[in-house]
């Protein structure tokens, strides 16, 4: 290669840093005023005490929670509607479930 070859590749190197600078500074600009958008959502989540409501609505927005699926709708309003007694009753019972044998073992002794 010759000088006024490489001088030509240098120039267009530097050429490509500067458009590809310049893109990462634009980039990051943006990510820097979404962060900053976020940061003034929560300090005023901060400043104020947010109804569960709002703090749901501001969560859904930041895609940290989804709506649940249609069927655990109707689960839930099972739940609801149980008396508490019996409420009780399946939570004691989830509390205190025995372990039985591993499936690996299960496994195992049907082969055998």
């Amino acid at each position: 290669m010759t000088v006024r070859e490489l001088e030509r590749a240098v120039k267009a190197l530097t050429q490509r840093l500067a458009e590809l600078e310049k893109t990462v500074a634009e980039l990051t600009e943006e990510e820097g005023a979404k962060l900053a958008q976020s940061e003034r959502e929560l300090a005023t989540f901060s400043q104020e005490s947010p109804s569960s409501e709002q703090l749901i609505n501001w969560m859904r927005a930041e895609g940290l929670i989804i709506d649940p699926p249609v069927e655990f709708s109707s689960f839930s309003k099972r739940w609801r509607n149980l008396p508490e007694t019996e409420k009780q009753e399946i939570l004691w019972e989830l509390d205190h479930l025995s372990s039985g044998p591993m499936a690996s073992d299960i496994l195992l002794e049907n082969r055998r």
